[in-house]
């Protein structure tokens, strides 16, 4: 019974985490066609988060400024799929690129201009999260099918 309760657990968590990937793979994939316009960083620091058992892992937190037909907008968004991470060196490297008052180039969702990016199309985390997710899903619903049948 414990066993097929975390398998569907497992099989939810997996369908979540599948769904919000496909997301933003399509968004990622749109964004690269997204109208641009210059843009400024306002700010970019690294975020730690401990945890005793693991190890640190880091995430950036950048917002920059940009403006579509004179209306000014603030985002936060590097890419799609972004997330925490254990390769410090990789967080430092794009606090680096994106150092405070950098002029940077913003793709903008013309539908949406709240909605930006400085990095446009597919990226690593956003393969990373799919396949998560997927093996999350099948090996739930493996292990289900397996105590069905």
């Amino acid at each position: 019974m414990y066993g097929t309760v975390v398998a569907a657990i497992l099989a939810l968590v997996g369908a979540i985490y599948s769904i919000w990937s496909v997301r933003d793979m399509g968004l990622a994939i749109e964004s690269r066609d997204w109208p641009i316009t210059p843009g400024v960083v306002t700010a970019c620091k690294l975020l730690t988060r401990t945890n005793s058992e693991s190890g640190d892992t880091y995430r950036v937190a950048l917002s920059y400024l940009y403006s579509v037909q004179g209306s000014p907008f603030i985002a936060e968004r590097l890419r799609f799929g972004d997330g925490w991470t254990i390769w410090k060196s990789g967080v430092e490297r794009i606090m680096r690129k994106y150092a405070e008052g950098t002029a940077v180039t913003v793709r903008y969702d013309p539908d949406r201009p709240d909605e930006a990016v400085l990095e446009p199309g597919m990226n690593g985390f956003i393969v990373y999260k799919m396949t998560f997710g997927v093996l999350l899903l099948v090996g739930g619903v493996v292990y289900l099918a397996s105590v069905w049948l």
